[in-house]
């Protein structure tokens, strides 16, 4: 079922790196938010997991998602279209699934997906002499790497320290239950985890993470998460969900060089206008 999401949010609304979220003002007077800033959303994935939570076993939602990036690529935007989903009962191993078959299903033809850890990714990768270290997340550059190897690649189990708070600790405590599958030519194109149901763990995964230390330190506070927090501790349960990067999925269909050639409006940070 598709569902409304808030497009104004807290810090809750960010992915992974607060310090990437556009303010919401009016002349740089935040009274209207109790004093307490706002910003454009950038992902919608806790909002669907409420909606999980009260009864809608399978959501999804398309929405713009907005991103301070610096950085002037042929693969990232300040503005793009993201869809996402969220669905009770699903864990791991069914998401993995419907990811691959989705991909199959939108390239109207069947294709061999390498599925591998992040800790082979990373062995082979300095086997092709790689600059990477266990560790590190995967650049454009290793992105590039095995998807040239072995076309589509979907990538799991991550080192948790890199990876959003809310993304199920695996079995070893070391790894998170998550998966990004990668395209030829674009790179990652759907990022998605299994969630975390056990409430101790996270809210000790949130008060260590790198989100919430830039959140901090940028005069932010915790209480942004502590609707979500309540949330899960109320029942432990278990669910799944994605973001799909539309824009990159259309790069990689039309096999175009540049993100910018398969939007209408394309934003980044040296372009605001037509």
């Amino acid at each position: 079922m598709e569902v409304a999401v808030p497009r104004i949010v807290r810090a809750s609304g960010a992915c992974e790196n607060v310090n990437t979220l556009f303010e919401v003002s009016v002349d740089g007077d935040f009274t209207s938010f109790n004093q307490k800033k706002g910003y454009l959303a950038q992902t919608t994935q806790l909002s669907l997991e409420w909606y999980v939570y009260k009864g809608i076993d399978r959501v999804y939602s398309v929405n713009k998602s907005f991103r301070a990036e610096p950085r002037h690529t042929t693969r990232h935007q300040t503005e793009f279209t993201l869809i996402e989903f969220e669905a009770r009962d699903m864990d791991l191993s069914q998401l993995i699934n419907l990811e691959i078959n989705l991909v199959r299903h939108i390239g109207k033809i069947p294709f061999k997906v390498e599925v591998m850890t992040y800790e082979n990714a990373v062995l082979e990768l300095q086997s092709a002499g790689l600059n990477i270290v266990y560790g590190d997340d995967l650049s454009s550059q290793a992105e590039q790497i095995l998807t040239a190897k072995h076309g589509i690649v979907l990538v799991t189990h991550y080192p948790k320290d890199i990876k959003f708070f809310n993304m199920k600790v695996s079995d070893s405590g070391k790894t998170v239950e998550c998966c990004d599958l990668l395209l030829p030519g674009v790179g990652e194109a759907i990022g998605g985890s299994e969630r975390e149901n056990r409430h101790p763990i996270l809210e000790e995964r949130l008060m260590t993470s790198t989100m919430l230390k830039q959140l901090l330190e940028g005069g932010g506070n915790k209480t942004d998460f502590d609707w979500y927090l309540d949330l899960i501790k109320s029942e432990g349960v278990t669910r799944s969900g994605a973001g799909i990067g539309f824009d990159r999925i259309i790069q990689w269909l039309t096999k175009r060089h540049s993100i910018k050639e398969c939007v209408e409006f394309p934003r980044d940070a040296e372009t605001l206008v037509p």
